[in-house]
Order: structure tokens, then C-alpha cells, then sequence
């Protein structure tokens, strides 16, 4: 999604948390280099005071999801490590904890995917358009993390 969003994504591309999330702390030089990034995109896409409000409280509410999100992959996986840990493990409970990690994995991305739709809509036509311009010189950024700055 993951949209204006780390390990939070256009989800993959400028607005997003990764794919796999992260509760790394990050470095002061990273953290500083991306606040720097992330003034750049801000500026060219020449946000408006309540497109910013409007984008910071919908980005609280989607960071508080996709950490629900990721604290159950993470248990269900520490789970499956338990299980599979086992002598003798359960191949029954061994499926339903895998099928349970896609489960979950699936519905992060879905909840990235909204998230990119509603920042979509928040921004103008141009904005947009220039949003994917950023995303195609740096494909490894999201449409999420492009308008959120690091640590919030």
C-alpha cells in the first residue's frame, strides 16, 4: 500500500509500508535522509494544509491496522517455529498456522491496497500524476511512505 504510509505501498511504489513491515528503530543518518526524501516528494506534490491533515489522521488510523496486521503474522509464525521446533510436530497444525501466516499476508496487502485508493482520492488529478512519476524513478519507495514522514 504497502500509499502516504513502513514496513509500511501504490503501495509497492511511494505510498506504502513494506510488504513485510518492519519494527526496526531506524539509524539517525537513514532516518534523516528520509525525512529529506520525503520534504522533496511533499513539495512536488505541492500538498495543501488539509490534504496534509487529511492524509496524517487517515495514515494514524492504516498504521494502527497494519500493525494489528503484523503482530499477528508474528505470532502465528513464532507459532509455527514453536510447532515445527517439536520432535514430533503436527502436520494438521503445521498447515492451518501456514495457511493462517497467507491468510494474514493476503489482508495486509488488500488493507495497503485501500490505503493507496484513499490517498488517491485525497490528491488532485496532477498530484497523482506527478505521484507516479516519483514512483517510476524510485520503484522500491511506495505511494504511502512518499507522504509520510519517517518516524511518525
Amino acid at each position: 500500500m504497502t500509499l502516504l504510509f513502513a514496513g509500511q505501498v501504490p503501495f509497492q511504489g511511494v505510498w506504502a509500508a513494506p510488504a513485510g513491515g518492519s519494527s526496526r528503530p531506524q539509524s539517525g543518518l537513514r532516518k534523516a535522509a528520509l525525512q529529506a526524501r520525503h520534504q522533496k516528494i511533499i513539495h512536488r506534490l505541492n500538498l495543501t494544509t488539509d490534504q496534509r491533515q487529511r492524509i496524517q489522521a487517515f495514515k494514524a488510523d492504516h498504521r494502527k491496522s497494519m500493525a494489528e496486521i503484523n503482530a499477528k503474522i508474528h505470532v502465528a509464525r513464532v507459532e509455527l517455529e514453536n510447532e515445527m521446533d517439536k520432535p514430533k510436530s503436527d502436520p494438521a497444525q503445521v498447515k492451518i498456522l501456514t495457511e493462517e501466516i497467507g491468510r494474514l499476508k493476503a489482508a495486509r496487502e488488500l488493507e495497503n491496497l485501500k490505503a493507496k485508493r484513499e490517498i488517491e482520492k485525497i490528491l488532485t488529478p496532477e498530484q497523482n500524476a506527478e505521484l507516479k512519476r516519483i514512483q517510476q524513478e524510485n520503484p522500491a519507495q511506495d505511494a504511502v511512505t512518499a507522504v509520510d514522514p519517517p518516524g511518525e
